[in-house]
């Protein structure tokens, strides 16, 4: 991690969850305790978080028993216990997936549950640059939320130099 982003280069580790790969982990549920959830599965990012300077992180499509990981466990164990201010990206079109998994009734409820979730970025299902900001004129998203999400997007953005360099 400290090699390739001292190059300038961001690390965005792939896909943070409980990639179960003696099945489908693309789009399986996987059983785990608590205790397996966070010694076993999450150990190394959370070491990467704490101990590596990681920047990204791309989550996964499947469940933990009954949840969709990529909606649960960001904001509350990778922000708020292990204080990491990484950016958090959808896997592609995750956020749209919410939709045929019967997680979100529609693109805009899934946009609103993958923000409040703490995923700053939704790659490709176009999520949020559709729906968010009349999620939050109508107060259903808090604007802060957006914020934050913006705030670490353009924080790594000036870490990569992009500000300085902005065509490379």
């Amino acid at each position: 991690i400290e090699g390739i982003q001292a190059t300038g280069t961001n690390v965005t580790a792939k896909h943070a969850a409980l990639n179960d790969g003696d099945t489908n982990r693309g789009g399986n549920t996987t059983w785990a305790n608590e205790q397996a959830i966070r010694e076993i599965y999450l150990k190394t990012y959370e070491i990467a978080c704490e101990d590596y300077g990681w920047n990204g992180m791309m989550g996964s499509l499947n469940r933990i028993g009954m949840t969709w990981f990529h909606y649960g466990m960001y904001k509350t164990i990778m922000r708020d216990e292990w204080g990491w201010p990484g950016v958090v990206l959808s896997d592609y079109n995750a956020v749209g997936e919410l939709i045929p998994h019967g997680v979100a009734a529609d693109l805009a409820e899934a946009a609103r549950l993958a923000l409040l979730a703490g995923v700053d970025m939704d790659m490709m299902s176009g999520a949020y640059a559709q729906h968010l900001a009349a999620l939050v004129a109508s107060d259903a998203v808090p604007l802060a939320l957006v914020d934050e999400a913006v705030r670490r997007v353009l924080r790594l953005k000036l870490l990569l130099g992009l500000f300085d360099h902005p065509y490379v």
